[in-house]
């Protein structure tokens, strides 16, 4: 499962400055993305800030965010 190795590389690699999650397009990217992210929320009551390369991308990780449950906004 790419999502399980992609999340425990990042858990192997969390003290690094940057991290990059490299998976096959529809391989659920996004959905790790926001994992991560929540962990970190979660672990130190801070915001996260994540970065889209387009609008349309905000939009559908918003919905995304707000279909796992997530707390999420747009700027």
């Amino acid at each position: 499962m790419a999502q399980g190795d992609a999340l425990r590389e990042w858990h192997k690699n969390r003290d690094c400055s940057d991290v990059a999650v490299v998976l096959n397009t529809g391989a659920g990217k996004t959905l790790v993305g926001l994992l991560i992210a929540q962990s970190l929320v979660n672990e130190s009551s801070a915001q996260v800030l994540y970065a889209c390369a387009s609008i349309q991308l905000v939009e559908q990780t918003y919905e995304k965010a707000i279909g796992y449950g997530l707390d999420a906004t747009t700027y």
